[in-house]
């Protein structure tokens, strides 16, 4: 029996990454190098990620990170 593998393009909620650039908004700033999550991904506007603390920046675009 032969199974369909997908591709993996990009990254799923979930994923731990670390940032390759800094990340910032009014509510303050993600530091580049810093290990986040992926908590969300909206098709037009990106990832969303969050620390281990909670903190969290929604919609910060598409090329912000590297694998753990």
């Amino acid at each position: 029996m032969m199974a369909f593998i997908p591709t993996k393009c990009g990254f799923s909620v979930g994923d731990k990454v670390t940032l390759a650039r800094e990340v910032s908004a009014i509510i303050g700033t993600f530091e580049k190098g810093t290990v986040v999550t992926i908590s969300d991904i909206d098709p037009y506007r990106g990832y969303s990620i969050k620390d281990d603390l909670g903190n969290e920046i929604i919609e910060c675009g598409w090329e912000l990170f590297v694998e753990v």
